[in-house]
């Protein structure tokens, strides 16, 4: 056997026919890999504030990143930008969404908006850093 690194579009481009030719071989009726990634932005004043992206894969989304510029915190932009990235997850037929945030970064933000930990890693990138896994069904 041979292990080499490759190029990271190839790599996936072949992994994902592997796993496409494979589901197809199931006798259940299963939705091909399809990923689509949204991305959108605040602005105050022409002025960047934050901005939220992520993917769609079948009936769930993922929020990759969420940010808001410390200056302009406390003002509601990061709740209307999570609610923009659950609007369009409902508007592409996802029953749920869910992300990753650090202990010191915000857990309780998102358990304010309807999000659910499910999982937890302690010791995640240093000793006393917790990396939270949180969910959310989308009515």
């Amino acid at each position: 056997m041979d292990i080499r690194e490759i190029d990271l579009t190839i790599n996936q481009e072949r992994l994902i026919e592997m796993l496409d030719a494979h589901m197809a071989s199931l006798k259940e009726e299963l939705f091909p890999y399809q990923k689509e990634h949204f991305s959108f932005a605040s602005y105050e004043g022409g002025e960047y504030t934050g901005g939220i992206t992520g993917e769609i894969l079948w009936n769930t989304a993922h929020i990759s990143l969420l940010a808001v510029d410390p200056a302009k915190k406390g003002r509601g932009i990061g709740k209307i930008l999570l609610k923009q990235a659950e609007d369009y997850a409902k508007q592409n037929r996802c029953t749920q969404i869910h992300l990753e945030t650090m202990s010191y970064q915000a857990p309780l933000f998102y358990e304010k908006n309807g999000f659910k930990i499910f999982g937890e890693l302690k010791d995640f990138m240093q000793p006393g850093v917790t990396r939270f896994y949180l969910a959310k069904r989308l009515g």
